[in-house]
């Protein structure tokens, strides 16, 4: 049996639906030109880390293994996945090359779930809970940041160029 095939019959959700998602996705970071290499290692350093920290929450007894915790985890490292999606969704909408910083978010998205596997591991050998630092949220800050200065900077360019365009009208 294949993945496909269990989560299909795990979740009741027919195999077909499980492919138009797989589908969906390769389309999706082909026209992006995103690195299909690296969406793999991306998704088999989340699996790992998922589950090094199940082993954590089990080996280490200040934490507490719940569903609700387990499938946040889960959906919070598939919206991570749409960083890079975004990124590329905004540097086509608005005409630009942004191949480096889809690059450059993809592998800082490697790094970060190295550190966390790193840092689960760490924590089952010392049996006591060390935090992790969130570096994504900081990447997400100066993303969005950049994003809202972009935007900015076109709103003022394009407020500029409307009134010297009124001007010559006159």
């Amino acid at each position: 049996m294949n993945l496909s095939s269990y989560v299909a019959k795990s979740l009741s959700a027919p195999v077909e639906v499980w492919t138009g998602i797989k589908i969906s996705l390769y389309s999706a970071f082909a026209f992006l030109n995103i690195d299909l290499d690296v969406a793999y290692i991306i998704m088999w350093l989340m699996l790992v880390d998922t589950l090094t920290g199940i082993i954590k929450s089990l080996v280490v007894k200040k934490l507490k293994l719940t569903f609700a915790a387990f499938y946040t985890g889960i959906l919070t490292k598939f919206v991570l996945l749409l960083i890079p999606m975004l990124v590329s969704l905004t540097a086509v909408g608005l005409g630009y090359e942004f191949k480096w910083v889809i690059e450059s978010s993809l592998r800082l998205i490697v790094l970060s779930e190295s550190i966390s596997i790193f840092t689960n591991i760490l924590s089952v050998k010392k049996r006591e809970v060390i935090q992790n630092k969130d570096y994504l949220s900081l990447i997400l800050t100066l993303i969005r940041g950049k994003l809202i200065n972009m935007f900015e900077a076109l709103a003022k360019d394009k407020f500029n160029n409307d009134e010297n365009k009124d001007k010559d009208d006159k």
